[in-house]
């Protein structure tokens, strides 16, 4: 028995290491000083000021001044800041013309359409850059943040031929205790989104968009339509990535450690349950197989190892609480390391990593419920439906 629960637990901890393997090797800043350090600084600041950045906002008065002072710090600005406005009834527009932005009103919404991605699409339209970055409203930049994310993008367009697109996953900056829960759904989130099957295992590579943080080339992303092709997608990051690929335009997914930041869901847990629930469902309909196979395995022997300490407890088998002593400690060290490329998550919230999985596991279960119902999640002030749509 202790042969088997060993050999179970060693193939659970090597399937985790094989899942968690972008979250170890994505990381911006060090992309940059590995492969981008040599780029033309000139060529960089060239880059920069042809950027025009689109933020789709939707009562967000509080969260987007942090986001355009920190525009307004940047060592090199962009060509130009377009907040565009979807209906905000907080004063969000009025905030970010004080801040000194460009502030688009993003009308009435065509039919079929969700908020996001039609604001968005109009801010694309009245973008004049060459290259257009898409911000979340709640995002921070670092004053070198452009630069990086210049950087990266020629080190790539000379790797790979056309202009990439690029998307960051931003540093998640935890304040209270609560927000720590979001610890495993930002793992998951990252080495799902971050990662396509295309056969064997071992030809994983990155394929989508993180919404919070995209920088793409204006013609690569008209030639699909942009988000007009992803307007009726709750989960548009994914299906933008996607689309670029089909078009023929590489795709690369970074974490933003030390260049990118953000406050996810700081409302409270019910802002997390809602905004974790709308994501993790529809993500999993789009995963790979390779990706559901190592995730449902890497999750069982996070549940396994709890529940062999408390069988050991019992029976008092001092052997079998070694053992899963040792698989707890080596689970717990994963995810500290995963979760401190991705977060201020702390080393406890790892240590403590059963109360976390109680909590992924409830969403999970709770995005099925939603699911086989029909019925909606709230968000923004809108009813999003877990099937995928408005």
């Amino acid at each position: 028995m202790l042969v088997t629960m060993i050999l179970a637990l060693v193939i659970t901890a090597f399937a985790g290491t094989v899942l968690l393997h972008p979250a170890f090797h994505a990381d911006l800043r060090s992309y940059v000083g590995r492969y981008a350090s040599s780029v033309d600084p000139e060529r960089v600041r060239q880059v920069v000021r042809q950027i025009s950045v689109v933020v789709p906002a939707r009562n967000e008065a509080e969260s987007i001044p942090n986001l355009l002072r920190s525009l307004d710090s940047q060592r090199v600005r962009p060509r130009e800041v377009i907040v565009v406005d979807d209906q905000s009834d907080d004063g969000t527009a009025e905030v970010a013309r004080s801040e000194g932005a460009n502030v688009v009103a993003a009308g009435q919404r065509p039919p079929g359409w969700l908020g996001k991605p039609w604001a968005s699409f109009v801010g694309g339209r009245a973008a004049g850059g060459r290259y257009l970055l898409f911000l979340d409203a709640d995002v921070t930049l670092h004053s070198d943040a452009l630069e990086h994310l210049a950087q990266a993008l020629l080190a790539v367009a000379e790797d790979c031929g056309p202009t990439p697109t690029l998307s960051v996953q931003p540093y998640h900056r935890t304040v209270r205790l609560r927000e720590r829960l979001a610890m495993l759904f930002n793992i998951e989130v990252f080495v799902g989104a971050s990662r396509r099957t295309l056969g064997p295992l071992l030809t994983m590579r990155g394929s989508c968009c993180f919404g919070p943080c995209v920088l793409c080339g204006r013609e690569e992303y008209e030639r699909f339509g942009g988000y007009a092709a992803v307007h009726d997608r709750i989960l548009d990051d994914l299906e933008l990535g996607s689309r670029f690929i089909r078009a023929g335009v590489p795709a690369r997914s970074f974490s933003g450690r030390g260049v990118v930041d953000y406050r996810m869901y700081p409302g409270g847990v019910r802002d997390l349950l809602d905004g974790f629930t709308k994501n993790i469902l529809l993500g999993a309909q789009r995963s790979g197989a390779w990706f559901k196979v190592l995730s449902v395995l890497w999750i069982t022997g996070l549940l396994a190892v709890p529940y062999a300490t408390g069988v050991a407890v019992t029976a008092g088998n001092v052997t079998m609480l070694v053992i899963a002593a040792v698989f707890y400690v080596f689970f717990a060290v994963q995810i500290a390391a995963a979760g401190r490329r991705l977060g201020n998550f702390g080393p406890l919230s790892a240590l403590f990593y059963p109360v976390h999985l109680v909590v992924f596991l409830f969403v999970l279960a709770r995005a099925v419920a939603l699911s086989l119902t029909g019925r909606a999640v709230r968000w923004k002030g809108r009813d999003l439906s877990a099937r995928g749509g408005a």
